[in-house]
């Protein structure tokens, strides 16, 4: 079996750990095959001081910045010792036989990047995260409120895209791919990570079995500075730097109903303010980005094409109203 390294990056989550370090070490028992990193970034929480003291087994690397969870993880991947990286947030815990299933899916899947399945903590009927949805005309989506029985969750599936909350990757493969691109600091690094390794031919696939509890968005809230401005900054970014252009041509249109509909409930709560710094912001990005583009590897437009999901607008009807979705 090759060795594991649980890697999460932490800032001020200290109400999280013992909860997520117990789900962890309560699977690990003797085994050696797994290790525990957690960078963490300049918290002013005593979330070292107590890890050091419950949990002196996990390796904990202090930052003297906020990395963000971009470069956060790309600066903890060298302090692991695994063949396989699993990054894992602070605000989730790991279901029974979650470590047991990953173990299968890694001699499984060699040259694959994994995706757990996110449930909803506080109802784990729900899908929290099961990959990426994309849409024809629209933004993208996790897939979630999608209940946990249905049979597509039977077995083991392939996906567009997964969550960087809970995700599994050869640390080779991170490194080829020189990890997730640090100008996002946080927020579709990880779409743009998986979007990279498509294009060069891996595979993400869906462990359904392999479950995680997750809070959601504990850290960084809703409709905060952090969770708006990042959120509106870096969709439209890893877009320029991944999509084919066809592909986002064709889409442009459904991108700017669906953004409007976005900014009328940022305007609702109260966040303007930080739409229009991440407007701007984005602007001044751009031309690194389509730089980027040209030493990007992009994936073909009819491949592209073959993940696009129809409807969403009645997708986003059922969304608003809490009702469970189709896969």
């Amino acid at each position: 079996m090759k060795k594991l390294s649980i890697l999460m990056v932490n800032y001020n989550g200290l109400e999280h750990l013992a909860e997520c370090f117990g789900s962890i070490f309560a699977q690990i028992g003797d085994a050696t095959d797994i290790e525990v990193v957690m960078i963490d970034n300049a918290s002013q929480d005593e979330s070292i001081a107590w890890t050091a003291e419950h949990y002196p087994q996990v390796k904990v690397v202090a930052s003297d910045q906020n990395l963000g969870f971009a470069e956060g993880n790309n600066f903890g991947a060298q302090f692991c010792s695994g063949e396989w990286l699993f990054l894992l947030n602070n605000d989730t815990v790991l279901a029974e036989n979650c470590l047991a299933e990953l173990r299968k899916a890694v001699a499984s899947y060699p040259g694959h990047i994994l995706a757990c399945m996110m449930l909803n903590y506080h109802d784990r009927n729900l899908v929290d995260s099961a990959g990426d949805y994309f849409y024809r005309s629209g933004p993208s989506f996790s897939r979630r409120n999608i209940s946990a029985q249905h049979p597509t969750f039977a077995n083991d599936s392939p996906v567009f895209s997964a969550c960087g909350g809970a995700l599994v990757i050869e640390k080779s493969l991170f490194e080829h791919l020189q990890g997730f691109d640090e100008d996002l600091f946080l927020n579709f690094e990880d779409m743009d990570l998986c979007m990279r390794a498509r294009a060069q031919g891996n595979e993400i696939m869906l462990v359904p079995h392999a479950q995680i509890l997750h809070k959601g968005s504990a850290t960084i809230g809703h409709y905060t500075r952090t969770s708006v401005y990042y959120s509106v900054r870096n969709q439209f970014l890893v877009r320029v730097k991944n999509y084919p252009w066809t592909v986002l041509l064709r889409c442009t249109p459904g991108h700017i109903f669906t953004a409007s509909l976005a900014l009328l409930k940022i305007i609702k709560n109260g966040a303007f303010k930080w739409w229009i710094q991440a407007r701007r912001d984005q602007i001044k990005m751009l031309p690194r980005f389509v730089g980027k583009r040209k030493h990007n590897p992009i994936l073909a437009a009819p491949e592209f094409r073959n993940w696009l999901r129809p409807n969403w607008l009645g997708d986003y009807w059922k969304r608003t109203r809490g009702k469970t979705l189709e896969p």
